[in-house]
C-alpha cells in the first residue's frame, strides 16, 4: 500500500509543497493483563518511556504512544497506582482470555510477541 503525503485540499500548480501536513507518529502498545502481572507491566511500561523518548515526561510520552490494556480479570481500577495507567485505554471483561484487535487498526504498526 502507497502512502500519499496529506496535503491541503485547496493546493494548486504552485503550491508549495514544504507546507504539508506533518504527521506524528503514533505507537500502539498492548497487553494482556492479570492483576498479579502488574509489576511486570509497570517494569515493560517504563523501560519503553525510557528507551522510546529518552528522559522526556510522561505528557509527551502519551502524545506518541497509546497503551492499551486487556483485563481477563476485571480489576481495572486498582491499575490507578501508576501514573501512566491514568492515561491508559483499560479493556475488560471477566474470564475472557482471548481478544482480537482487527488488522486495519493496527497495519501501520510492528507487532512484537
Amino acid at each position: 500500500m502507497q502512502e500519499f503525503p496529506l496535503r491541503h485540499a485547496f493546493s494548486h500548480a504552485r503550491y508549495d509543497f514544504t507546507q504539508d501536513l506533518q504527521i506524528k507518529q503514533k505507537h500502539l502498545v498492548t497487553f494482556s493483563v492479570g492483576y498479579d502481572m502488574r509489576m511486570n507491566i509497570d517494569i515493560a511500561i517504563k523501560k519503553l518511556i525510557f528507551l522510546s523518548v529518552s528522559k522526556i515526561s510522561l505528557s509527551q510520552f502519551s502524545e506518541n504512544f497509546t497503551i492499551l490494556l486487556f483485563h481477563y480479570d476485571g480489576r481495572t481500577s486498582e491499575w490507578d497506582e501508576f501514573e501512566w495507567s491514568k492515561k491508559a485505554i483499560h479493556v475488560s471483561a471477566i474470564k475472557q482470555t482471548k481478544w482480537c484487535v482487527d488488522p486495519d487498526s493496527i497495519s501501520q504498526h510492528f507487532l512484537f510477541v
